[in-house]
This record gives C-alpha cells, sequence and structure tokens, in this order.
C-alpha cells in the first residue's frame, strides 16, 4: 500500500524509503508514479514492510538521468485494519510541513528530518539510518 498520507489504526516504522525512475533518452515519455510506486513497494517488501506512508514524488533532469522521477516515504508494517487516512478538503489541508512526522530535509543534507508540529528537529535519517544534525 504506498500513501502520500498517514495510515489509521497501529504500524510499526521500518524506516525511510526511496525508489526511483528514470527515461532512458530525453525523447523518451515522462515517468509515471505509478511506476515509481510499483518500484516502491518492491523496496518496502524487501525490508518487510508492507506499507509506505507520508510518501512525496520530485521530479528532475541532470546530466546522467533524464526525466526522473523519486518517490520518498517511510516503509511500515501495518496492522491488517490500517487504512489511509481520509484527507480533508483542500481549503483545510495544513501544510506538510504543519504535520509532525518524517518528510523530505528542507536543507537538502539530508534524506529525512523530523518535525514536531511547530518546528525541525535535529533528528533526521539518511537510508534508514538516523542521526543528529542541527537544524
Amino acid at each position: 500500500m504506498i500513501v502520500t498520507g498517514e495510515l489509521s489504526g497501529e504500524y510499526r516504522v521500518i524506516g525511510p524509503i526511496q525508489a526511483r525512475v528514470t527515461a532512458k533518452t530525453v525523447f523518451s515519455k515522462d515517468r509515471t508514479t505509478e511506476e515509481v510506486d510499483a518500484k516502491l513497494q518492491v523496496e518496502a517488501t524487501r525490508r518487510g514492510a508492507n506499507a509506505v506512508i507520508n510518501v512525496a514524488y520530485d521530479r528532475s533532469v541532470s546530466l546522467t538521468s533524464w526525466k526522473a522521477l523519486t518517490a520518498r516515504g517511510v516503509a511500515v508494517v501495518a496492522s491488517p485494519e490500517a487504512r489511509p487516512v481520509a484527507v480533508p478538503p483542500a481549503a483545510s489541508v495544513p501544510s506538510e510541513t504543519a504535520l509532525g512526522g518524517w518528510h523530505p530535509d528542507p536543507s537538502g543534507r539530508h534524506q529525512l528530518r523530523f518535525r514536531d508540529g511547530q518546528h525541525w528537529t535535529e533528528h533526521v535519517s539518511d537510508a534508514g539510518n538516523q542521526t543528529v544534525d542541527p537544524a
């Protein structure tokens, strides 16, 4: 299960996870979220997770990759009754960074940084390894 938000019900966090798909050439079609989600699910399963939450997508182009699409999230083991949380109407949706939890590091120095709901903390994570780096 790939979820852009949270889950209702219990789950155990495995750690940050990401997957990337790229086009072979500049003339290739853009990669889709379905393609990167499938790759993300394979990686989550490999790590023993059955879901990925708080997924965010980023499109980019570099000298070595064309039309890259990267998905980042948090791999979890969700209980059988866990379900995606319904997203409220757009007018009342808080910004992603207003919510507490692991989010892409706004400084760009790490994959994820923990936000306590009001402030970015010093807790960061790269490839599932948690460390401390002042915000």
